[in-house]
Protein backbone atom coordinates (compact mmCIF):
# COMPACT_ATOMS: atom_id res chain seq x y z
CA UNK A 1 0.00 0.00 0.00
CA UNK A 2 1.44 3.45 -0.80
CA UNK A 3 0.49 5.65 1.82
CA UNK A 4 1.95 9.31 2.00
CA UNK A 5 1.68 11.70 4.84
CA UNK A 6 1.31 15.37 4.69
CA UNK A 7 3.36 18.27 6.33
CA UNK A 8 0.76 18.75 9.37
CA UNK A 9 0.93 15.14 9.51
CA UNK A 10 4.51 14.79 9.88
CA UNK A 11 4.30 17.58 12.44
CA UNK A 12 1.97 15.36 14.44
CA UNK A 13 4.78 12.57 14.36
CA UNK A 14 7.42 15.11 15.83
CA UNK A 15 5.04 16.22 18.84
CA UNK A 16 4.28 12.88 19.64
CA UNK A 17 7.51 11.44 19.05
CA UNK A 18 9.68 14.23 21.23
CA UNK A 19 7.69 12.82 24.44
CA UNK A 20 7.41 9.17 24.20
CA UNK A 21 4.77 7.24 26.55
CA UNK A 22 3.33 11.05 27.70
CA UNK A 23 -0.55 11.64 27.22
CA UNK A 24 -0.75 14.55 24.94
CA UNK A 25 -4.26 16.73 24.82
CA UNK A 26 -5.97 16.62 21.60
CA UNK A 27 -6.31 20.37 22.87
CA UNK A 28 -2.27 20.85 23.68
CA UNK A 29 -1.59 19.20 20.12
CA UNK A 30 -4.57 21.15 18.08
CA UNK A 31 -2.61 24.71 19.78
CA UNK A 32 0.57 23.43 18.58
CA UNK A 33 -0.12 22.98 15.19
CA UNK A 34 -2.56 25.68 14.85
CA UNK A 35 -5.60 23.43 13.96
CA UNK A 36 -9.16 22.29 15.21
CA UNK A 37 -9.35 19.03 17.74
CA UNK A 38 -10.95 17.45 14.94
CA UNK A 39 -7.86 18.21 12.41
CA UNK A 40 -5.57 16.10 14.95
CA UNK A 41 -7.84 13.31 15.39
CA UNK A 42 -7.98 13.12 11.39
CA UNK A 43 -4.01 13.46 11.21
CA UNK A 44 -3.18 10.67 13.53
CA UNK A 45 -5.79 8.41 11.95
CA UNK A 46 -3.57 9.44 8.67
CA UNK A 47 -0.28 8.80 10.75
CA UNK A 48 -1.49 5.32 11.88
CA UNK A 49 -2.28 4.22 8.14
CA UNK A 50 1.31 5.56 7.45
CA UNK A 51 3.26 3.63 9.98
CA UNK A 52 1.41 0.66 9.54
CA UNK A 53 2.30 0.93 5.59
CA UNK A 54 5.82 0.68 6.46
CA UNK A 55 5.60 -2.55 8.17
CA UNK A 56 5.36 -1.05 11.87
CA UNK A 57 2.55 -2.10 14.62
CA UNK A 58 0.40 0.50 16.11
CA UNK A 59 2.37 2.77 18.03
CA UNK A 60 -0.31 5.36 18.60
CA UNK A 61 -2.51 5.04 21.39
CA UNK A 62 -5.82 6.74 21.43
CA UNK A 63 -7.63 7.83 24.20
CA UNK A 64 -10.98 10.25 24.37
CA UNK A 65 -8.55 13.13 25.74
CA UNK A 66 -5.07 12.75 23.83
CA UNK A 67 -2.62 10.49 22.39
CA UNK A 68 0.39 8.73 23.74
CA UNK A 69 3.43 7.38 21.27
CA UNK A 70 4.78 4.15 22.51
CA UNK A 71 7.27 3.53 19.85
CA UNK A 72 11.22 3.07 21.01
CA UNK A 73 13.70 5.21 19.48
CA UNK A 74 15.13 2.33 16.54
CA UNK A 75 11.22 2.75 15.73
CA UNK A 76 11.50 6.24 15.43
CA UNK A 77 14.43 6.39 13.84
CA UNK A 78 12.62 4.23 11.20
CA UNK A 79 10.04 6.08 10.33
CA UNK A 80 12.01 9.47 10.28
CA UNK A 81 14.37 7.43 7.59
CA UNK A 82 11.11 6.41 5.74
CA UNK A 83 10.23 9.90 5.44
CA UNK A 84 13.37 11.48 4.63
CA UNK A 85 14.56 8.63 1.74
CA UNK A 86 10.78 9.04 -0.05
CA UNK A 87 12.08 13.08 -0.07
CA UNK A 88 10.37 16.27 1.32
CA UNK A 89 8.72 17.25 -1.69
CA UNK A 90 6.94 13.94 -1.80
CA UNK A 91 4.82 15.30 1.04
CA UNK A 92 1.27 16.60 0.26
CA UNK A 93 2.39 20.05 1.23
CA UNK A 94 -1.14 21.95 2.60
CA UNK A 95 -2.28 25.11 0.54
CA UNK A 96 -0.24 27.38 2.40
CA UNK A 97 2.86 25.81 2.26
CA UNK A 98 2.73 24.94 -1.44
CA UNK A 99 2.92 29.11 -1.69
CA UNK A 100 5.51 29.22 0.60
CA UNK A 101 7.32 26.43 -1.14
CA UNK A 102 6.83 28.48 -4.65
CA UNK A 103 8.03 32.08 -2.82
CA UNK A 104 11.10 30.15 -1.94
CA UNK A 105 11.89 28.57 -4.91
CA UNK A 106 11.68 31.39 -7.07
CA UNK A 107 13.87 33.57 -4.44
CA UNK A 108 16.71 30.86 -4.18
CA UNK A 109 16.99 29.91 -7.79
CA UNK A 110 18.12 33.25 -9.16
CA UNK A 111 16.44 31.98 -12.75
CA UNK A 112 13.10 31.80 -14.42
CA UNK A 113 10.80 28.70 -12.93
CA UNK A 114 8.66 26.73 -15.54
CA UNK A 115 4.95 25.82 -14.56
CA UNK A 116 6.14 22.09 -15.57
CA UNK A 117 9.57 22.30 -13.12
CA UNK A 118 7.07 23.55 -10.31
CA UNK A 119 4.81 20.35 -11.33
CA UNK A 120 7.74 18.14 -11.05
CA UNK A 121 9.49 19.51 -8.05
CA UNK A 122 5.71 19.89 -5.83
CA UNK A 123 4.25 16.61 -7.36
CA UNK A 124 0.75 18.79 -8.22
CA UNK A 125 -0.91 19.17 -11.37
CA UNK A 126 -0.44 22.27 -13.66
CA UNK A 127 -4.11 23.74 -12.78
CA UNK A 128 -3.19 23.56 -9.26
CA UNK A 129 -0.02 25.44 -9.64
CA UNK A 130 -1.61 28.30 -12.05
CA UNK A 131 -4.32 28.69 -8.83
CA UNK A 132 -1.28 29.02 -6.60
CA UNK A 133 0.69 31.55 -8.79
CA UNK A 134 -2.21 34.40 -8.37
CA UNK A 135 -1.86 34.61 -4.05
CA UNK A 136 2.22 33.67 -5.04
CA UNK A 137 1.87 37.40 -7.41
CA UNK A 138 0.13 38.79 -4.04
CA UNK A 139 2.52 37.69 -1.43
CA UNK A 140 5.34 39.80 -3.26
CA UNK A 141 3.58 43.03 -4.56
CA UNK A 142 3.35 43.07 -0.27
CA UNK A 143 7.52 43.67 -1.04
CA UNK A 144 6.99 46.10 -4.08
CA UNK A 145 8.79 43.14 -6.13
CA UNK A 146 7.93 42.50 -9.77
CA UNK A 147 6.66 39.41 -10.44
CA UNK A 148 7.29 37.91 -14.17
CA UNK A 149 5.33 35.37 -16.08
CA UNK A 150 6.62 34.64 -19.41
CA UNK A 151 4.96 31.77 -21.51
CA UNK A 152 8.03 30.46 -22.80
CA UNK A 153 10.58 30.86 -19.92
CA UNK A 154 8.21 30.98 -16.94
CA UNK A 155 7.79 32.75 -13.72
CA UNK A 156 10.91 35.04 -12.48
CA UNK A 157 11.55 38.31 -10.22
CA UNK A 158 12.88 41.55 -11.03
CA UNK A 159 14.74 41.98 -7.39
CA UNK A 160 17.58 43.39 -5.54
CA UNK A 161 19.80 40.64 -3.60
CA UNK A 162 19.25 42.55 -0.57
CA UNK A 163 15.75 42.19 -1.04
CA UNK A 164 15.92 38.12 -2.06
CA UNK A 165 17.94 38.07 1.81
CA UNK A 166 15.40 39.95 3.16
CA UNK A 167 12.48 38.13 1.77
CA UNK A 168 13.63 34.84 2.84
CA UNK A 169 14.82 35.46 6.28
CA UNK A 170 11.01 37.33 7.20
CA UNK A 171 9.26 34.58 5.07
CA UNK A 172 10.98 31.81 7.26
CA UNK A 173 11.48 33.63 11.10
CA UNK A 174 7.35 32.89 12.00
CA UNK A 175 8.98 29.25 11.97
CA UNK A 176 11.58 28.75 13.40
CA UNK A 177 10.72 28.28 16.34
CA UNK A 178 10.75 24.57 16.41
CA UNK A 179 13.57 24.47 14.34
CA UNK A 180 16.94 22.69 14.87
CA UNK A 181 19.54 23.51 12.39
CA UNK A 182 21.78 20.57 13.24
CA UNK A 183 19.09 17.76 13.01
CA UNK A 184 20.02 16.32 9.90
CA UNK A 185 17.88 12.54 10.91
CA UNK A 186 15.01 14.18 12.49
CA UNK A 187 11.46 16.07 11.55
CA UNK A 188 12.09 18.10 7.94
CA UNK A 189 11.87 21.93 8.40
CA UNK A 190 9.99 22.58 5.25
CA UNK A 191 11.70 26.22 4.02
CA UNK A 192 14.92 25.40 4.62
CA UNK A 193 14.56 22.81 2.31
CA UNK A 194 13.56 25.12 0.00
CA UNK A 195 16.44 26.56 -0.30
CA UNK A 196 18.93 24.90 -1.78
CA UNK A 197 22.38 22.92 -0.20
CA UNK A 198 21.34 25.59 2.90
CA UNK A 199 21.80 22.82 4.93
CA UNK A 200 25.12 21.97 4.17
CA UNK A 201 26.65 25.44 5.60
CA UNK A 202 24.21 25.08 8.95
CA UNK A 203 26.50 23.05 10.80
CA UNK A 204 30.02 25.48 10.34
CA UNK A 205 27.68 28.71 11.40
CA UNK A 206 26.75 26.98 14.27
CA UNK A 207 29.98 26.44 15.22
CA UNK A 208 30.93 29.82 14.43
CA UNK A 209 28.24 31.56 16.55
CA UNK A 210 28.87 29.08 19.47
CA UNK A 211 32.58 29.89 19.21
CA UNK A 212 31.35 33.77 19.46
CA UNK A 213 29.33 33.02 22.60
CA UNK A 214 32.47 31.98 24.31
CA UNK A 215 34.64 34.33 23.05
CA UNK A 216 32.78 37.44 23.85
CA UNK A 217 30.93 35.51 27.20
CA UNK A 218 27.00 36.41 25.87
CA UNK A 219 24.46 33.87 25.82
CA UNK A 220 22.05 34.48 23.00
CA UNK A 221 18.29 33.32 23.74
CA UNK A 222 17.06 30.43 21.74
CA UNK A 223 14.78 32.08 19.17
CA UNK A 224 17.61 34.76 18.69
CA UNK A 225 20.40 32.21 18.41
CA UNK A 226 18.15 30.43 15.72
CA UNK A 227 17.36 33.62 13.88
CA UNK A 228 21.65 34.86 13.52
CA UNK A 229 22.48 31.36 12.45
CA UNK A 230 19.58 31.17 9.94
CA UNK A 231 20.73 34.85 8.65
CA UNK A 232 24.40 34.16 8.00
CA UNK A 233 24.09 30.67 6.36
CA UNK A 234 21.56 32.82 3.67
CA UNK A 235 23.84 35.31 3.63
CA UNK A 236 27.29 32.99 3.17
CA UNK A 237 25.30 30.83 0.61
CA UNK A 238 24.85 33.88 -1.25
CA UNK A 239 28.34 35.10 -1.20
CA UNK A 240 29.58 31.54 -2.20
CA UNK A 241 27.36 31.45 -5.40
CA UNK A 242 28.31 34.71 -6.30
CA UNK A 243 26.15 36.78 -5.81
Amino acid sequence: MNVNINKKQSDLFQELSRYPNQNRSYDELAELLNVSTRSVRNYCVSLEEYINGIGLSPLIERTTTGLTYIGTSIQTKQIWEHINKSGFYEFHLSPDDRILAIVLILLDLHRSVTVMELCDILFVSRATILNDIEKVKLYFRQYNVCFEANTARGYSLQITETQRQEIICTTCFPYLRDWNPLDTEGSLFIHTEMISHLDHILPEICRIVQKAEHQYDITIADISYKQTVFILAVLCKSLIEGY
